[in-house]
């Protein structure tokens, strides 16, 4: 028998850890799984001075969310995305509504827009960036991104970013790792389990 819970309306960081509970049998165990075997080592990241306009292209280019912001000894300095550079980049409604020029002829917004794409991605970043250490049991991190209402975070040791790890990378991890919690018990089922 397999169960794994993991509450998804969580209050706090720090009561997380708590709604975790996994059952083998009639045993409980501890996750064994760790962050560090199932993060993504290689993570793009940007300078605090670089463009948003390159910060966007980067996005682009890479099928990318979010993208990390590192020093030049890639410690950790905050995070932006995609979500952050479209609310810089589009105007407000109040912005709207103060140049109806914008709505009436969207080709005036063009000084704006260089303007913004211009700034450095420190004038809009994240500064205050949830991460988790590698040597985290997997399932604590999923924890820690549910709590704080995030897909993925940074992987960071000794204050430098050593990966990035994902809500998918830990669900791939666990049906690696425990593949009989994965089967179904409905034939039906069992048999698309196996294409």
């Amino acid at each position: 028998m397999c169960v794994a819970t993991l509450q998804t309306h969580i209050p706090d960081a720090d009561t997380a850890v708590l709604f975790i509970q996994y059952q083998f049998g009639d045993e409980k165990e501890e996750a064994i799984m760790k962050v560090l075997e199932l993060m993504t080592p290689a993570v793009i990241a940007v300078g605090p001075t670089t463009p948003l306009r390159e910060v966007l292209q980067t996005l682009l280019r890479h099928h990318l969310n979010d993208v990390l912001v590192t020093d030049g000894h890639q410690r950790l300095l905050g995070i932006v995305t995609y979500s952050d550079l479209s609310r810089k980049l589009l105007p407000s409604q109040k912005e709207l509504a103060e140049h109806e020029e914008y709505i009436r002829t969207p080709e005036s917004m063009e000084d704006r827009v260089e303007e913004i794409a211009s700034l450095g991605v420190d004038q809009i970043m994240t500064k205050d960036v949830v991460t988790v250490s590698p040597d985290l049991e997997a399932l604590m991190a999923g924890a820690t991104m549910t709590a704080h209402h995030v897909k993925q975070v940074p992987v960071v040791r000794d204050h430098k970013v050593v990966g990035i790890i994902s809500h998918t990378d830990i669900g791939w991890g666990m049906m690696m790792q425990y593949p009989e919690c994965m089967r179904s018990r409905n034939p039906k089922h069992a048999q698309l389990a196996n294409y």
